[in-house]
C-alpha cells in the first residue's frame, strides 16, 4: 500500500508538525511561540513555505512543517482518506 500527505488549501485548517519529535534534528524548526500539534488555518503559500494563522498570530513555516493528513492508495490511480491529521 502507498500513502501520501493529503494536499491542502487555503483556508483549510491544518496541524503544525515539529520534525524534532521524530529524532530528525531541527533542521526545520517551527518558529518560537508555536508547538507541535498546535492547529492553524493556512492563509498562503510561497515556494516551499505556507503562511498560517492561529490563535489571532501568523507566522511562516516550512511546508514540511504541515501535517494535513494522509491518504491511501487502494487501487491503481484510487485514492482514500487514511486519517484525520492527527
Amino acid at each position: 500500500m502507498m500513502v501520501r500527505q493529503r494536499r491542502f488549501r487555503l483556508g483549510q485548517r491544518v496541524k503544525l508538525h515539529d520534525l524534532s519529535t521524530e529524532g530528525a534534528g531541527n533542521a526545520y524548526p517551527l518558529p518560537p511561540g508555536w508547538s507541535h500539534g498546535e492547529e492553524v488555518t493556512v492563509i498562503g503559500f510561497d515556494h516551499g513555505y505556507v503562511r498560517v494563522l492561529g490563535d489571532g498570530k501568523e507566522t511562516t513555516v516550512f511546508i514540511v512543517n504541515i501535517d494535513s493528513g494522509w491518504d491511501e492508495q487502494f487501487a491503481p490511480g484510487k485514492w482514500r482518506e487514511q486519517g484525520n491529521g492527527s
